[in-house]
């Protein structure tokens, strides 16, 4: 009882002059009534006895179908192979993101290389040795992607962008202290902290025109070279002995 002795609804239609009326309960809806032969449909109805997907089937005008239940992803990844089995949550099909991306693509499934996220400094530079890297004949760690300068920028782990061999100098050697790290030998692609060092701004400069001059002198060489090979092929074409 709300007032005047009535609920709130007769209360209103009391107020605006209307006949009292008996409250009608609004229907209360069961299960989907679409079903066929072999099936029935068990999903809660939502309008005109149907639930909504049989109810957009049956207003194209198509034909009643069973829905099609799809696969729970709680278990994990299903992809295995020699030596190894993923295990890791399943997302699609009953496999994770990465070998689902494999399937897809038609690839035989292989084991997946672990990702670099949360890890230190230092297993973060390791990481990229042994995943992203080529280990040449001088111990160069050559990084496989370089930006158009040569080097590799990557994400440190306090999310702060950093050049690679920076940051596996300070994670093997420590602090550089406002130093620039230089490659001693002479490969920007290069992070072996072996092959690093601290030097002056000017220092660094100077061994960088060097090196500079050294490279145009070798083109200068090497053309010439190419020139004098030219002189001697046409020579020989002549007869002439030179």
């Amino acid at each position: 009882m709300v007032a005047n002795g009535f609920c709130d609804v007769h209360y209103r239609q009391d107020k605006q002059g209307k006949p009292l009326r008996e409250i009608t309960t609004a229907k209360q809806k069961g299960a989907c009534k679409a079903s066929g032969s072999e099936w029935r449909c068990e999903q809660p109805e939502r309008s005109l006895g149907y639930c909504s997907a049989h109810y957009r089937q049956q207003s194209l005008g198509q034909q009643l179908k069973p829905l099609r239940i799809r696969k729970s992803n709680t278990g994990t990844c299903s992809a295995c192979g020699d030596g190894w089995v993923c295990g890791k949550p399943s997302r699609s099909m009953g496999l994770c993101s990465g070998h689902y991306a494999q399937n897809r693509k038609g690839r035989e499934f292989s084991d997946l290389v672990p990702q670099a996220t949360g890890l230190n400094d230092r297993e973060r530079v390791e990481w990229y040795r042994n995943h992203r890297s080529t280990i040449t004949a001088d111990g160069c760690w050559e990084v496989s992607s370089t930006g158009p300068n040569g080097y590799r920028q990557v994400s440190t782990i306090s999310g702060k962008m950093k050049l690679l061999h920076v940051l596996s100098y300070e994670a093997f050697c420590g602090p550089t202290l406002g130093f620039p790290v230089h490659h001693k030998c002479a490969k920007p692609a290069c992070f072996n902290p072996d092959h690093l060092q601290l030097v002056t701004q000017r220092e660094n400069v100077a061994e960088m025109l060097e090196r500079n001059a050294y490279v145009r002198r070798i083109k200068e060489l090497e053309d010439r070279v190419r020139y004098l090979e030219g002189l001697l092929s046409e020579s020989r074409g002549d007869g002439a002995i030179i």
